[in-house]
């Protein structure tokens, strides 16, 4: 089936001139990416009704879970933004982490789609806060976990790729 992945992006991102006047830029707003201000929560449930309705007709949403493009090879757990889980447990929703390696604009980029990560593994009552937060960090931890995996798969590859071109 065809399907078109909507990138989630944070709304200040794309106010900064030095991505707002570059081609990541100008491509995310071609895209239809989804805007999301982190610093007004009003603003952001507009955004969050949009992803809503692209899920709710079989979209996909790629979303960068640090909240931002970062180098290296290495996933802090203490940059990844709450905002993806509890979006993914609140609308039953999986998760399918994606390790990024390589950001050289002369050499190829390689991607490892990871294991998803189901939501009914977890069991949580989204309208209790108390049943909330312990969820919500079990998922995180099993999401960090596979996510980091994904991540070693890819900069594995890419190494392997870029040792077989220098021989």
């Amino acid at each position: 089936r065809d399907t078109s992945v909507h990138f989630v992006t944070a709304a200040d991102m794309l106010q900064k001139p030095k991505v707002k006047y570059s081609g990541l830029g100008l491509h995310l707003k071609h895209i239809g990416a989804i805007s999301l201000d982190r610093k007004d929560y009003t603003k952001a449930e507009y955004g969050m009704e949009k992803a809503k309705r692209i899920m709710g007709q079989n979209g996909v949403l790629g979303w960068f879970p640090e909240g931002d493009c970062l180098r290296g090879d290495e996933i802090d757990p203490k940059q990844i933004k709450p905002f993806v889980v509890m979006f993914a447990l609140k609308n039953s929703v999986k998760i399918v982490p994606v390790g990024i390696a390589g950001t050289d604009p002369d050499r190829p980029i390689h991607l490892h789609i990871g294991e998803p990560v189901p939501t009914d593994t977890v069991d949580i009552d989204v309208n209790d806060r108390k049943s909330f937060v312990p969820a919500a960090r079990h998922f995180e931890s099993m999401y960090y976990n596979r996510l980091v995996t994904a991540q070693q798969v890819a900069h594995q590859q890419r190494t392997t790729a870029l040792e077989a071109s220098i021989i």
